[in-house]
């Protein structure tokens, strides 16, 4: 039963990773996105992803970091 269980969680992973890569292949098709540009959103959409199939299990301090909470604040400025 357990096995069975964890091959249905990999599967949905594996799932979910694959759709979040083709929405930044649809959002990045007519640009001229770099590979790191297209690097970085590959982490940040698979990352919501799996906080989303993962939130009532994860803390709320994993699942900000899988967000990317703060990544996209301003940086400070020094005066």
């Amino acid at each position: 039963m357990t096995v069975s269980h964890n091959r249905r969680e990999s599967a949905a992973q594996t799932w979910i990773e694959h759709l979040a890569r083709n929405a930044v292949d649809q959002a990045l098709a007519d640009t001229n996105a770099s590979m790191m540009a297209r690097c970085y959103a590959y982490g940040r959409a698979t990352g919501c992803a799996v906080a989303a199939q993962h939130q009532a299990r994860f803390e709320p301090y994993i699942l900000d970091a899988l967000h990317g909470v703060g990544l996209d604040a301003p940086v400070p400025t020094a005066a």
